[in-house]
């Protein structure tokens, strides 16, 4: 089975990927990825280094706002 680049970078350094979903924005031109983990600054380290972007929660309201309001 072909494993996935998160399974690659994150899982291959001991971080378990509780939960994950995606969306792709702008008629197919960009994709968002949303992994739950437990040692998120290792993941973002290691993600970042890899060249993604890491897009803080006010970003992310921005993109998806009905997942990310402050209720």
């Amino acid at each position: 089975m072909k494993r996935s680049i998160f399974d690659q970078l994150v899982a291959d350094k001991n971080i378990n990927i509780e939960n994950a979903y995606g969306f792709v924005l702008e008629s197919w031109k960009k994709a968002i990825i949303i992994l739950d983990v437990k040692e998120l600054e290792r993941a973002k380290e290691i993600l970042e280094k890899a060249g993604f972007e890491i897009l803080n929660e006010e970003e992310m309201s921005a993109v998806e706002p009905f997942h990310y309001m402050k209720y």
